[in-house]
């Protein structure tokens, strides 16, 4: 490029993918890719769902809790949509818990494994 950054263009199919990360392989830039979709989603779902977006507070010890309260509020969504099926996503799952179709449990799990959100 003009500025000196040097890039790197992988094709798959009928995909382009970029980065400037070029001394790693074609297949772990796709990689990294997928899992760029997955955190792109879960900043989605802290922003519309448990409302990140709304937050006006000033202290950054009181926006810390906040923060952490939407984390633990999308794990305990997420984990609601994996244990029922019938849900594909966690919008599926919010929308027939609106309309009463579905009831909360707001039991915490004991444990969190990262591989079930990846």
């Amino acid at each position: 490029m003009s500025n000196g950054l040097k890039i790197r263009a992988i094709r798959r199919a009928d995909k382009f993918f970029v980065t400037n990360r070029v001394m790693i392989d074609a297949s772990e830039v796709v990689k990294l890719y997928g899992k760029r979709h997955v955190i792109e989603e879960v900043f989605r779902v802290l922003k519309q769902e448990c409302h990140w977006d709304r937050c006006q507070l000033r202290c950054a010890e009181a926006y810390e809790r906040f923060l952490s309260l939407g984390c633990v509020s999308f794990v305990k969504w997420e984990s609601l949509r994996l244990s029922q099926p019938s849900f594909s996503t966690i919008y599926n799952l919010r929308r027939s818990v609106i309309f009463d179709q579905t009831m909360l449990d707001f039991s915490l799990p004991d444990s969190i494994s990262v591989e079930a959100f990846l």
